[in-house]
């Protein structure tokens, strides 16, 4: 990572002079970035007892957190050397601090141990906030107990044990074998995979987290969760004044900019806090973003932080615009993932899917993506907004939270959606059907477009009107018909290129949520 940076003299107070210092200190530093004029990093190693540079760059494993800092603590895997070119510096932890496998920088090793730093969740206590909320007071007090077997105070571990007993959730203990212990709690080991020996080596502490565990299993079980990264589209045109009435005032503007920016980015900060929104904010820099949501909260979170970026960034800023319909807006990319997956992956995958969005939405965007346990990827790209004359009345991210609430509401005790998802992989094969040409090539191979449409709105409206599952009054069942039946067809009119694709993965993106979801 680089930082590049240049200075730029106002030659006079004249309100034009920072508008012309600010286009010369734009192109400053734009020379210094194709220049890029620092020397590459050596890495050094011995020889002989002295240290030469062996290589220009940096070499070896990289943190399983951040990808970007080396490796310096790792646990190897069933006993053998890492398979990895490690640091020289780098340590074996053979314990169950880390898992096999793991590597770890020095940041990233402290932020996870610590034991007086805040708690900034980890990705498996994400995934499960709206089920952990949801617990009955008898089940808060059996995650208590378990919270406590895994603490680092001895008489804390004692008292779980004993109140485990007590309470005639465990058959037997022996609290004299309670002396080396796991003390290091991750909501990971309320999944059931988790209790491992090799992770929990104690028999008894293990034994005793097993028999909480079995009373907690059915309440916890979201095992995914959102990460959501946003970011500020055409900055440097906002910036450079290109929207406004005139560039006399484009430092009042960069003022008023920022601060706008600013209470944004506390909003939005808050916003993830709130009870009714589970999520926690990674971190915000005004038109930058990068948050954990729970996959249940997802449409809510977006929704508001679009309208809160509009209300306290683009109705502040009216006075200084030559047109108010220019409006400055951000693009995201949202990864839905398990919590097992290496969160640097997911981070990766969430730049990548911003970038998707930004330049085949064409900014004002979303990307959202499932990496699913199995490996399997989904994705799709959308506009957040079509034009306001958008004969379905939806904006793309309405119409693609209809289709998830219209599949998950519950029937009873069996938990089935008021309408099956059977219509979504019926319309993934009636393109083939329709048009005898793979999903993958119908956008490029398919010339006759017309046809196309006017077939995939009546076999959208046959589909939906045969997945309804809960039948109210005829005028209900009239009224969700409609509904679904508009959201789904709003998002095939609306889909970007390559059109088939990104509406056949949204409506399976939708799906995966919502079966993740059911239980929430």
């Amino acid at each position: 990572m680089g930082i590049f940076w240049a200075f730029q003299k106002i030659e006079d107070l004249q309100s034009s002079s920072f508008a012309n210092a600010y286009e010369e200190l734009e192109r400053k530093v734009g020379a210094v970035k194709n220049v890029r004029s620092f020397y590459q990093f050596k890495y050094a190693g011995p020889f002989n007892g002295f240290e030469y540079a062996e290589s220009l760059g940096e070499r070896g494993r990289k943190c399983s957190v951040d990808g970007v800092c080396n490796a310096l603590f790792y646990r190897n895997v069933q006993g053998d050397n890492m398979p990895y070119d490690l640091a020289l510096e780098a340590r074996p932890l053979d314990s169950f601090y880390l898992n096999a496998g793991e590597g770890l920088s020095a940041v990233s090793f402290m932020k996870r141990f610590y034991p007086k730093s805040s708690s900034f969740p980890a990705t498996a206590q994400v995934a499960l906030m709206n089920d952990e909320k949801k617990l009955s007071e008898s089940e808060k007090a059996i995650l208590k107990c378990f919270k406590k077997l895994l603490s680092p105070n001895k008489h804390e571990v004692l008292q779980a044990a004993i109140d485990t007993f007590n309470g005639g959730l465990a058959n037997e203990i022996k609290l004299n074998s309670l002396e080396t212990i796991n003390n290091n709690f991750d909501y990971q080991y309320l999944f059931k995979e988790n209790l491992l020996e090799k992770n929990i080596p104690n028999p008894t502490q293990l034994y005793l987290l097993h028999e909480l565990q079995k009373k907690l299993e059915n309440n916890l079980r979201t095992k995914y969760y959102a990460l959501v990264l946003f970011d500020g589209d055409n900055m440097g045109k906002w910036l450079s004044g290109a929207f406004n009435k005139t560039k006399d005032d484009l430092e009042d503007f960069h003022e008023k900019l920022s601060k706008s920016l600013s209470r944004f980015g506390e909003k939005a900060e808050n916003t993830l806090q709130e009870a009714k929104l589970n999520g926690q904010t990674v971190y915000t820099g005004g038109d930058d973003f990068l948050g954990f949501v729970h996959i249940f909260h997802v449409f809510d979170v977006l929704k508001k932080l679009r309208q809160d970026f509009h209300e306290m960034v683009n109705d502040k800023l009216k006075s200084f615009k030559k047109d108010e319909k220019d409006n400055m807006t951000f693009t995201a990319g949202i990864v839905i993932a398990h919590y097992k997956t290496p969160f640097s992956e997911v981070l990766k995958k969430a730049r990548l899917i911003e970038k998707k969005a930004k330049r085949e939405g064409d900014r004002n965007a979303f990307g959202i993506t499932v990496l699913k346990h199995s490996g399997e990827i989904q994705e799709a790209v959308f506009k957040w907004d079509e034009k306001n004359d958008n004969a379905f009345g939806y904006s793309n991210w309405e119409s693609l939270q209809k289709v998830v609430h219209y599949i998950s509401i519950e029937e009873g005790e069996q938990g089935k959606g008021s309408f099956s998802n059977t219509f979504i992989q019926s319309l993934s094969t009636e393109f083939s059907k329709l048009t005898g040409i793979s999903l993958e090539d119908i956008d490029f191979k398919i010339k006759e477009k017309t046809s196309l449409n006017e077939a995939l709105d009546i076999e959208i409206k046959r589909l939906v009107d045969r997945s309804l599952k809960r039948y109210e009054s005829p005028e209900q069942d009239k009224k969700y018909k409609k509904e679904l039946t508009e959201a789904v067809q709003a998002l095939w009119a609306n889909a970007p290129a390559p059109r088939a694709q990104n509406f056949i993965h949204a409506l399976h993106v939708a799906d995966f949520i919502t079966r993740k979801t059911a239980n929430s």
